[in-house]
């Protein structure tokens, strides 16, 4: 069958300049630098810190456990949303229970109660502890493991991370800095210890890692059934798309007591720590996983673990703090969160935004036996007649108060960690065991579980309450019994969320959770936004041109890919404010979209004037069809008709796609956008451009009876050349017809290889 029409339009690729600026936080010398803080490489290339940054988290990890600790700064290490300011200064995991030796039987004769992990000290150093044996931490295979999948792909926008990750403002980024980030990634991606129990995808189901080929794109490991080093749940297609990896052990004597004054209890601690990038709600979650296993002789038959942190959202002396224990399908939602108490936070305005909310939600507890119809969760795989262990008690004190830190490298330390583990008020160890008294005069173990948003309940400000101030919160699970030989398991979500004042943003992050939640519950079966098109930019005089055609590799990959139920829908064109916008601070130019059924795309979204979760129109398609440039000659940002030559301006393109099921959480994906810098500007002297943007070109019809009209549109005037093209039709052995582009003799483009000509319109890109 012949067409009836055939439009072609001719773009030649151009160059592309990816950016994205970093502003620090503020600096709290309250911790000695480590010997390798001067780059978290390390000066052997074995890095003691790693950090997060894919999505709008940056998030730092040691080497021995600790988190939310920035080298550089000493503090502050986790920043939310990405590029402004600081939510947690510090974090990390604490176990503690009764021990029994099992040479003797017999608890110890003294310092029977233990307490290990880290706060601001470090009870654990780095390694592994095979058979009770440490390593060494001076070994080059104990360090911070550190991998993204996409580090080969020269689209991937290593200088924004090169920039989070050495702390330098994009502009400073050199070369020699991307190619040694780009190094340690491979390193670890090829050296990535499987053996000291490091996940992987095991996509091949022979129950071992097989690493993929060298030099093979991330994906081909999904097209070609290779297995990966990373994290995937139930669905292998569905990867993280950034992991980082350590193991630390207690039995250091020294370093143990210097937390709270415990002797080594015998643990090895394997993290694992997640992120995807993604432009919706989970691209404000990272996700750990603690694996614990006793190494030791000692037996705990009543073992707590925690999650501890010192949140610090920007100014740290007007913190609040709560958790959320609601029932939501089922089971409690187990949170605890910090939230600003005013108005307005001095950090955060100076980037133009009111106070976010960050929390941490138990998704895992530990794993206990069940009832013969319970379905428990371990290596995110079902067991059946076993339960995990929820939120058992939320825990609260502030610095400078009457309740604060327990003492550190002293036993003190330990037993009032013993006290706040079981559910009590952190008092002296002389005093009796006494629980919170909410605001009714009612005992609890889940102080500040009211909601702030609602007004309802006891919440932070409230009376019982401390004033405002440097809050520390801890949410525990327990207990369980804990023997030499066991391994257990949490699984912490990290959630952050932005809303339009300090309140509206603990709807935003608990509106994350929730989808952090969900994707637990569907053990991490992640589905992938579209390949990102791949966008180059012509700068002309007063004009910027936009395309993404040329790239036909990467247009398949993204329009013709299917993701479980989710199919390529359009594109989507953006002007940014800055550098280091995030999509929601996006102006949208256009949407070109499939011509379909499907058109203007709702889904579960926060609304900011409400203040509620409301269905509200994400994606605004309006069967436009599919178009890969696209023109700019006005300043949406500012209003302004023109472009001024010789100003920075930023754009990007995304691509989305939307679910066939209507039920699907979320129904639309969109990739995320690299933001690229253009400016304006005349034609070098001696440069003339052979036709104007949108120009024309002639077209002869030379021989032959076809009725197609054929229409070559420039697009980019810096490419064109003055070569003649020749478009000609041909039958395939298989009776199809097919047409060819050819440049001179040679053929640049064959619709023999996107399949048969279809009726109708063919818009294609060169």
């Amino acid at each position: 069958m012949k067409p009836n029409k055939i439009f072609i339009f001719i773009v030649i690729l151009v160059a592309e300049f990816l950016f994205n600026d970093i502003l620090l936080g503020r600096e709290n010398p309250a911790e000695k630098k480590s010997s390798k803080a001067q780059s978290p490489l390390g000066v052997t290339g074995n890095p003691q810190y790693g950090l997060l940054n894919v999505n709008n988290w940056e998030l730092w990890l040691e080497w021995n456990g600790r988190s939310g600790y920035n080298p550089f700064i000493e503090g502050d290490g986790g920043v939310y949303p990405k590029g402004t300011s600081f939510v947690i200064y510090q974090d990390g995991f604490v176990f503690g229970g009764p021990v029994i030796d099992t040479r003797t039987g017999q608890p110890p004769a003294s310092e029977r109660i233990r307490v290990g992990g880290q706060t601001y000290n470090q009870g654990m150093v780095a390694g592994a502890a095979p058979g009770g044996i440490p390593e060494n931490p001076d070994d080059p295979g104990v360090r911070l493991y550190r991998i993204r999948r996409d580090y080969t792909d020269p689209n991937a926008d290593l200088r924004g991370d090169a920039a989070l990750f050495f702390q330098k403002s994009v502009s400073a980024v050199t070369d020699a800095d991307i190619e040694a980030l780009r190094a340690q990634y491979d390193k670890d991606w090829k050296e990535w210890p499987v053996a000291k129990g490091a996940p992987f995808i095991d996509r091949n189901g022979n129950g071992r890692y097989d690493p993929p080929p060298p030099g093979t794109l991330p994906d081909d490991l999904i097209a070609k059934g290779y297995d990966e080093p990373g994290l995937a749940g139930a669905d292998p297609n569905s990867p993280a798309d950034q992991v980082m990896w350590t193991v630390c052990n207690d039995f250091n004597d020294a370093a143990s007591r210097s937390l709270y004054g415990s002797p080594p209890t015998g643990i090895e601690l394997q993290i694992t720590v997640w992120a995807y990038k993604r432009t919706d709600a989970l691209g404000n979650v990272c996700f750990r996983k603690f694996r614990m296993i006793n190494r030791g002789n000692f037996r705990l038959d009543s073992m707590y673990v925690s999650q501890w942190a010192d949140p610090d959202l920007g100014d740290f002396g007007d913190d609040f703090a709560g958790c959320d224990t609601t029932i939501v399908g089922g089971k409690s939602v187990s949170l605890g969160f910090v939230y600003n108490s005013n108005s307005i936070d001095r950090e955060f305005r100076k980037f133009g935004i009111p106070p976010p909310s960050g929390g941490y939600d138990f998704l895992q507890g530990p794993l206990v036996p069940g009832a013969p119809a319970d379905e428990g969760i371990f290596d995110l795989k079902k067991r059946r007649g076993y339960k995990n262990l929820g939120m058992s008690s939320f825990n609260f004190f502030s610095a400078g108060s009457p309740i604060s830190d327990p003492p550190q490298r002293q036993y003190e330390g330990t037993l009032r960690w013993w006290k706040m583990l079981r559910g009590f008020v952190a008092d002296e160890s002389t005093r009796p065991d006494r629980r919170w008294i909410d605001n009714t005069g009612k005992e609890t173990v889940f102080p500040l579980a009211g909601d702030p948003v609602a007004k309802t309940g006891w919440y932070d400000g409230i009376p019982p309450a401390l004033p405002p101030g440097d809050r520390r919160i801890l949410l525990v699970t327990g207990p369980f019994k804990f023997a030499p030989g066991d391994t257990q398991e949490v699984v912490v979500a990290v959630v952050g969320g932005l809303g339009a004042d300090r309140l509206s943003s603990i709807s935003v992050m608990k509106f994350n959770d929730r989808f952090a939640q969900n994707t637990y519950d569907n053990l991490f079966a992640v589905p992938s936004p579209p390949t990102a098109p791949n966008v180059t930019v012509r700068e002309l005089d007063g004009e910027i041109v936009l395309e993404w055609g040329s790239d036909l590799t990467t247009v398949n990959a993204t329009e013709k890919t299917v993701r479980g139920t989710y199919a390529f829908q359009g594109y989507n064109v953006y002007q940014f404010p800055s550098r280091t916008s995030t999509l929601a601070n996006g102006i949208k130019l256009a949407t070109y979209d499939v011509i379909d059924e499907v058109t203007v795309v709702l889904d579960d979204q926060f609304d900011a004037k409400s203040g509620q979760i409301l269905r509200l129109p994400v994606q605004l398609g309006t069967n436009s069809g599919i178009v890969r440039y696209y023109r700019i000659n006005s300043d949406a940002v500012t209003g302004r008709p023109k472009l001024n030559n010789g100003q920075e301006y930023y754009f990007g393109v995304t691509a989305y796609s939307v679910s066939t099921d209507p039920f699907a959480t979320p129904l639309t994906l969109e990739s995320s956008p690299r933001i690229l810098t253009a400016i304006p500007q005349s034609p070098k002297p001696g440069v003339r451009y052979g036709a104007p943007v949108g120009e024309q070109l002639t077209v002869t019809h030379k021989a032959g009876t076809s009725d197609g009209i054929i229409t070559a549109t420039v697009v980019d005037p810096g490419k064109t050349t003055g070569a003649t093209y020749t478009v000609s039709f041909r039958e395939t052995a298989e009776g199809e017809t097919v047409w060819d582009l050819k440049r001179g003799g040679t053929t640049v483009y064959t619709s023999a290889n996107q399949g048969s000509i279809p009726t109708g319109d063919l818009n294609d890109d060169f």
